[in-house]
């Protein structure tokens, strides 16, 4: 049972650390873009679908 619990968290650390890389990822390609600077819209449309997935697999995170 131990070794058992020992995997599991091991499992949520492992999917923790990828949500935080592609958050930072995401959060890196948002703060290149200048503030009064006028972004295309398949720019946004690329950032908001990014973040869209990355809601939907916190979500599914929190199922495991």
């Amino acid at each position: 049972m131990w070794k058992s619990q020992l995997r599991k968290v091991d499992s949520f650390l492992t999917h923790n650390e990828k949500a935080m890389t592609e958050m930072e990822r995401i959060s890196a390609a948002v703060a290149q873009w200048q503030s009064g600077h006028r972004f295309a819209d398949k720019e946004f449309e690329s950032a908001i679908k990014q973040l869209q997935k990355l809601a939907l697999k916190a979500h599914e995170y929190e199922e495991i």
